[in-house]
């Protein structure tokens, strides 16, 4: 779901969804897919929140925002997902591309 939801930013921020760009902010047990240049100037009406199931710990990078149009992250690094020993990561490199 989390990969999924990166994507989605990600195409919405490309086909420039209400002329914006949009981005995911990790928060204490949940992820938040938004809309606007950062979380904190967000459009809240817009927020799409998902739970993260307790057994399941995400590490790495707290805020991601692609730029309308072009979908550079604002950001780039992996995305380490945990639970209990096994363990994914998901890369997000200068051109925005989402890997797993």
């Amino acid at each position: 779901t989390l990969l999924s939801t990166l994507r989605q930013a990600r195409s919405q921020a490309v086909f420039q969804k209400n002329d914006s760009s949009f981005g995911v902010q990790f928060l204490t047990g949940s992820y938040v897919l938004f809309q606007g240049s950062s979380y904190a100037t967000r459009l809240t009406n817009e927020d799409v929140s998902l739970v993260i199931p307790s057994m399941i710990s995400i590490s790495g990078l707290n805020e991601i925002v692609f730029t309308k149009r072009t979908g550079v992250p604002s950001v780039t690094g992996t995305i380490l997902i945990m639970s209990g020993t096994q363990s994914r990561s998901i890369i997000i490199n200068q051109q925005g591309t989402i890997e797993s």
